[in-house]
């Protein structure tokens, strides 16, 4: 209809916004608590008058899940120039979700979606600002997949603290523009084993002047990503990495790192505080300053990482492997092993079967697939290739033919961050 229906206040019943009554106008907070599900349909348009916000509630959900070619927009008013106050969910454990929407100019507060002790999927979204964080987290049950993120000034795009008991925070193949500035991409804080872990698959990162993943006090499992384009433009005293990692909490961050492309950046990694990395099967490329930052010396004065293992990596046209590889303050130097690493020989005494030779890219400067005469073909673990792109999951070798006169087999169990089987 062309006159818009009216929404607002606290929902006391079951509340479905159709999309044959699109568009609706939010003319105060709608408030969902208490067993009460608001559900929008696809297709739906949302206008929301200024400063006014959706919140989610104890024991309240919230189901706005759009589809392919029926998208939910929420936004203010054609017309308009007001920022409205964005969709918060508290101690909802309701599984509520967003899924194809886009979310404009919902910047009113300091962020989009704020995210606390609550469960909640972000599929498919988009949003729109200039200035404010995107997802503002604590103590997520939470899932974004499949989200755009803008380029923003001023701010992180996803921001947050705490993982404990049946929490999770997971990040699936979203793509995120760049930051400006002294601001990470995702900044998070807060997460050890045993208990949960932050998990990142197959994301694009597109950049930044600071951080990528920045992970102080983190224990992470970062599988399948790209990062590129992380350079230092900003007044902090600190460098720009792909992921950071550093003491918070008085905990330290032990990440895994596998199956990523590390493509132009200053740093992949820092590993500073006595932070750690496992990584396997990563591509790293043209990084300007070195591959791994053990420290941030001499621009900070802080204690060094606690090491590295690197199996299965392959390493090409980087100014250095290394920056801080030995410690500045009397501290322990980092800990490093790597083995089935294509790098330059003076490191190959880091451990054993470590090559150097031209990986041959299908193209050095984007594709970083092996042509079929690499010498990184079958030489990593396992017999697996080197680099990035080999299968996730698991590895057996040493397997029979389908048919055999054997009794006995041993079998090899391997695979790109796999640390246990049973």
């Amino acid at each position: 209809s062309s006159q818009a229906q009216t929404i607002s206040g606290t929902l006391s019943t079951d509340t479905t916004l159709d999309a044959t009554s699109s568009p609706w106008r939010v003319t105060g907070d709608v408030i969902v608590e208490n067993g009460v599900t608001l559900t929008i349909e696809p297709g739906c348009t949302l206008y929301f008058d200024s400063g006014v916000a959706l919140q989610i509630k104890a024991d309240g959900r919230l189901l706005a899940v759009g589809d392919e070619h029926r998208r939910i927009t929420m936004t203010r008013p054609e017309g308009a120039s007001h920022r409205w106050g964005g969709v918060s969910f508290r101690y909802s454990y309701e599984a509520n979700k967003i899924g194809y929407a886009d979310i404009l100019h919902g910047d009113g507060k300091s962020q989009i979606i704020r995210i606390d002790h609550a469960e909640v999927v972000l599929d498919n979204l988009t949003w729109q600002t200039d200035d404010r964080t995107v997802v503002e987290v604590n103590n997520p049950s939470l899932i974004i997949q499949g989200c755009t993120f803008p380029s923003i000034g001023s701010v992180e795009v996803v921001h947050g603290n705490h993982l404990q008991d049946d929490d999770y925070l997971i990040l699936i193949g979203n793509t995120f523009g760049s930051p400006l500035g002294y601001n990470d991409v995702v900044d998070f804080s807060d997460c050890k084993k045993p208990g949960p872990i932050l998990e990142a698959y197959n994301n694009i990162f597109l950049g930044g002047s600071d951080d990528g993943l920045d992970l102080d006090g983190v224990d992470a499992h970062v599988e399948g990503n790209i990062f590129m384009g992380f350079k230092k433009d900003n007044d902090g005293s600190g460098t720009s990495n792909a992921i950071a990692t550093g003491l918070r909490y008085g905990k330290t961050s032990d990440i895994v790192v596998v199956r990523n492309i590390f493509y132009d950046n200053e740093h992949a990694v820092l590993l500073k505080e006595d932070c750690s990395m496992i990584a396997e099967n990563n591509t790293f490329v043209k990084c300007d300053s070195a591959v791994i930052n053990f420290s941030e010396w001499p621009y900070r004065s802080v204690d060094p990482g606690k090491g590295a293992h690197l199996s299965g990596n392959i390493f090409w046209n980087n100014r250095q492997l290394f920056e801080n590889q030995f410690s500045h303050n009397d501290k322990p130097d980092p800990i490093i092993t790597a083995d089935y690493c294509l790098m330059d020989s003076a490191f190959h005494y880091l451990g054993e079967n470590n090559i150097f030779a031209d990986p041959m890219f299908v193209n050095p400067e984007g594709d970083f697939h092996l042509l079929a005469t690499s010498p990184a073909i079958g030489a990593g673990p396992n017999f697996l290739d080197m680099g990035a792109y080999i299968p996730a999951g698991i590895s057996i070798s040493g397997e029979p033919a389908d048919s055999t006169t054997a009794t006995s087999a041993i079998l090899h169990i391997s695979g790109p961050g796999i640390t246990d089987y049973r």
